[in-house]
């Protein structure tokens, strides 16, 4: 399983207004090679927030940039919180990892 384009993803529906889950990392690698990566201060707060860095993690999405590691939080509501219950505890893929802990989704490709 790609999850490269779920962290793009992820990223991208928390920029509007109808996000499904919280940033607390988000790490792109460019077509280039070359790695850019943003952390919130706390996992309480979103990684976006601050223009320069919502600019440039943004611009790299947009052009090309692959997701490599996105760790992000849900649930947003208390709707949302039956649904996370629901999906039950840990699930792993082989070759890139996924992890899903109550609120806690951590997604990391390990593709070159």
């Amino acid at each position: 399983m790609d999850l490269r384009p779920v962290i793009k993803k992820l990223h991208e529906l928390e920029e509007t207004d109808n996000p499904e889950t919280r940033s607390h990392g988000i790490y792109y690698r460019t077509l280039g090679g070359r790695k850019i990566s943003a952390y919130s201060s706390n996992p309480r707060d979103s990684v976006l927030g601050e223009q320069a860095v919502d600019n440039a993690l943004s611009g790299i999405r947009k052009h090309g940039g692959l997701g490599h590691i996105g760790n992000f939080y849900l649930p947003l509501s208390s709707v949302d919180q039956t649904k996370a219950k629901s999906l039950g505890g840990k699930v792993h893929t082989i070759d890139n990892h996924f992890h899903f802990e109550g609120k806690r989704i951590f997604l990391n490709c390990r593709r070159s």
